[in-house]
């Protein structure tokens, strides 16, 4: 069992190349060393939205572990093209795997 706080990450005003950081407490609470790993979600090229950076992207844990995960969003010149035209928007959501196949989301919202 992995305990994971938050599971939805608020984030507010994102301004252009001002790069916003969040931590994302992952704890192994089971009985068994597990490994963790965000994923993509279905027909998706890439677990991560252009605008999110995650480390560490996997990890291993023993029994009673944990490990900080850092998120850093940054709209810069490559994304904000696609943010204004509204191509794509800042909500997302990331999906951690443990090497068990339990999937846990994290969720992003403005």
């Amino acid at each position: 069992m992995f305990r994971i706080f938050p599971s939805e990450i608020k984030i507010g005003t994102v301004r252009f190349m001002e790069r916003k950081q969040f931590i994302l407490d992952v704890a192994n609470t089971g009985q068994a060393h597990t490994g963790f790993y965000f994923c993509k979600t279905l027909g998706k090229e890439n677990f991560l939205a252009p605008w999110v950076e995650v480390e560490p992207a996997k990890e291993f844990l023993v029994m009673g572990d944990n490990v900080e995960v850092e998120i850093h969003i940054e709209v810069n010149k490559s994304t904000a093209a696609a943010l204004n035209r509204g191509d794509r928007t800042l909500d997302a959501t990331l999906i951690l795997r443990l090497d068990n196949e339990t999937d846990y989301y994290i969720s992003f919202d403005l």
